[in-house]
């Protein structure tokens, strides 16, 4: 057995003896390549593109939504039919985390100045962010 695997092994140096001891070949056209972009081929990649994301969305903790006194229903409607467009607001609303499941999510505060507001449709926008009038908690002008 052994004496098989070295005929095999001095049939393939035979094959290759002419490259076995090249030197290596050198371009004239292009400069070596440097040692710190060499490094750059070889850096890992995200196979798992977004992978990470998920499970950091899964980590974040999620608090579950609180039905609103009847009171401070009719107090937010109230104070929503007041502003209008261009107005300085502080909104915290309930913002789910899965739109098919609402009972679970965060509340977020925001602070600007409302660049769309549609009574009819019932949201407004701040910051670029748009805002359902039933996720409003609270609402103060600034």
């Amino acid at each position: 057995m052994e004496d098989k695997r070295k005929k095999n092994m001095e049939e393939g140096r035979r094959e290759y003896e002419d490259i076995l001891y090249c030197s290596r070949p050198i371009s004239y056209k292009r400069n070596p390549m440097q040692r710190s972009h060499r490094a750059k081929q070889f850096a890992a990649f995200d196979a798992l593109k977004g992978y990470e994301e998920a499970v950091r969305a899964q980590e974040r903790l999620y608090e579950p939504y609180k039905e609103l006194a009847p009171e401070k229903a009719e107090e937010i409607d109230w104070k929503l039919h007041r502003i209008h467009c261009h107005d300085r607001v502080k909104v915290t609303w309930f913002q789910a985390a899965n739109p098919d499941n609402r009972g679970i999510g965060n509340y977020c505060t925001e602070l600007g100045e409302i660049q769309i507001l549609e009574t009819q449709e019932r949201w407004l926008q701040i910051n670029d962010k748009k805002i359902l009038f039933y996720d409003i908690t609270n609402i103060a002008e600034d």
